[in-house]
This record gives structure tokens, C-alpha cells and sequence, in this order.
């Protein structure tokens, strides 16, 4: 018979870690719904974002604002070019640096979408009062840097 290993961490722990998640699920599943709404994905959404936050934008500064390699965005950007989203420019001076654009489509999209985002959060944050908002900022701050210091 497999013997399976008791957990250390106490029930409420356990609890805290599940709530963790759980929100975190709850979140990217609203958003993901949200934006499919539009027919975006949220990889397409964030390197939409990258582009209206940063105007002409070259490939790797939105792999970089996305965190992920140059070659992951290469598809996002074919699939948000062909729809008419976005466009490809060149940057004056070198020919061989590709810059993205947003198009009038992609302006009127990406405006549509974030100011629907920016009202489901206000909806989620207005649950909450300013006390409890700053709590729940400092307390997550503190779990991101005890994760990106933890030992693996």
C-alpha cells in the first residue's frame, strides 16, 4: 500500500494557501471570460497593452513586458496583425528592427477592453474598504517577496 506523506503545514495554513489560490483562480478566470468577450486571449490582451502603454513598440520590449521569449510572441502578434489589430512598421534609421503599432481597430478595441477591465476591478476593489485594500497590497507584497526568495 502507498504511504502518502503527512502535510507539516497546520489546517489553517493550508487553508491560507487555498484561499491564495483560489482567488488567484477566481481572477484569471473572470478575465479570461472578460476578454474573451471580445475575442482576445490574455496573452493578446497584455501585448496589446505593451504597445498602447509604449506606442511604436519592436518585439522584444513586448516579450518583455510580457515576460516571455521573443519566439512566444512571434504567433500572438501574427494572430492580433492578421485580425487587423495591430501593424508592422519599421524603425527610421534600421530597416531591419521591427515595430509594432496599434491600428484605429486596435485603439477602439484595446480603449473598449480596458475600460471594462478598469470597471470589473473598481467592482471587485469597491468591495473592499481603503483600510482593507492597503492591508491585502502590503500583506501580497510581502508573499511575493518571501516567494521570489524562497528556496526550491
Amino acid at each position: 500500500m502507498l504511504k502518502i506523506r503527512d502535510s507539516s503545514l497546520s489546517f489553517q495554513d493550508r487553508g491560507t494557501v487555498e484561499a491564495i489560490m483560489g482567488a488567484y483562480r477566481a481572477m484569471d478566470r473572470r478575465l479570461n471570460d472578460l476578454l474573451a468577450r471580445d475575442g482576445l486571449t490574455r496573452p493578446q490582451f497584455l501585448a496589446l497593452k505593451a504597445v498602447a502603454e509604449n506606442g511604436s513598440t519592436p518585439m522584444n520590449k513586448i516579450s518583455d513586458c510580457m515576460s516571455v521569449t521573443p519566439s512566444n510572441v512571434t504567433g500572438i502578434i501574427d494572430r492580433l496583425v492578421s485580425v487587423g489589430y495591430l501593424k508592422r512598421g519599421e524603425r527610421e534609421g534600421d530597416r531591419r528592427k521591427i515595430m509594432m503599432e496599434l491600428t484605429d481597430k486596435g485603439i477602439s478595441l484595446y480603449n473598449k477592453v480596458y475600460t471594462t477591465y478598469e470597471e470589473f476591478l473598481e467592482s471587485i476593489l469597491n468591495q473592499m474598504t481603503q483600510k482593507e485594500r492597503r492591508e491585502i497590497k502590503k500583506h501580497l507584497a510581502k508573499l511575493e517577496k518571501a516567494i521570489t526568495n524562497a528556496d526550491l
